[in-house]
């Protein structure tokens, strides 16, 4: 404050922060090796816990991640979705904490690579941008999106049909997926409404609002000479 540093309360060692429920408590990881006779591979893994409001700790009774790269609630608070980056696979779970049900959606239909993920913000239905590969590269990626309102088996579809997506973020705003082409420089709109796709800047990240109105580009500079 002022300038002046000062101590702040550490809230949990060994914990890196994932998001915050509806209800205000907070979902975090915590890193450990497991045993030799538990696991063959001798990685580190991830266990999820839950700070509640009250300040109690809880593991969560899911099994062990590889690496959450991130986390998300859904809009009615009930979902978390967990993209878990493995030693091949990236692979996108949903964990159901009113019937304690873990989903595996690349066993669901959305391949075995998931680059990024992001919750509608009315409806129980997650967007992904999935498709086939490794952890080492990935192809026949495209944006998809997983219905929980809908029957088990019938909850996939592809947003704009054929049209393949990229190895890129997903950023949801304003009822529009945007994602980066990283290839050919261009980031994208995708109306979910009406599935329409176009060019909106031209760039290898970006950054959107959050009233949808502006976007940052980077947009590399070739030196010349």
């Amino acid at each position: 404050k002022d300038g002046t540093p000062s101590a702040l309360p550490v809230l949990v060692e060994n914990g890196r922060y994932l998001c915050t429920t509806s209800q205000g408590n907070i979902i975090y990881a915590r890193s450990y090796v497991p045993n030799s006779g538990e696991d063959v591979e001798q990685v580190l893994k991830e266990k999820l816990w839950m700070i509640e409001t009250n300040g109690k700790k809880t593991q969560l009774e899911l099994p062990d991640f590889y690496s959450v790269e991130k986390a998300a609630v859904s809009a009615d608070g009930r979902y978390i979705g967990i993209l878990d980056s493995g030693i091949e696979n990236k692979v996108l779970y949903v964990y159901d904490m009113q019937d304690n049900i873990l989903h595996n959606l690349g066993e669901e239909g959305l391949g075995t690579i998931t680059t990024s993920f992001a919750w509608d913000a009315e409806k129980p239905v997650v967007y992904a941008m999935s498709g086939l590969g490794t952890s080492q590269g990935a192809n026949a990626l495209q944006l998809v999106k997983y219905d929980f309102s809908k029957e088990a088996g019938s909850r996939v579809d592809a947003i704009g049909g054929e049209m393949p997506g990229a190895d890129s973020k997903i950023t949801l705003v304003g009822g529009k997926i945007y994602f980066v082409d990283k290839g050919t420089q261009e980031i994208y709109s995708v109306d979910i409404a009406t599935e329409s796709r176009e060019v909106v800047a031209q760039g290898i990240d970006f950054a959107v609002a959050p009233d949808g109105n502006n976007i940052a580009a980077v947009v590399p500079v070739v030196e010349e000479g």
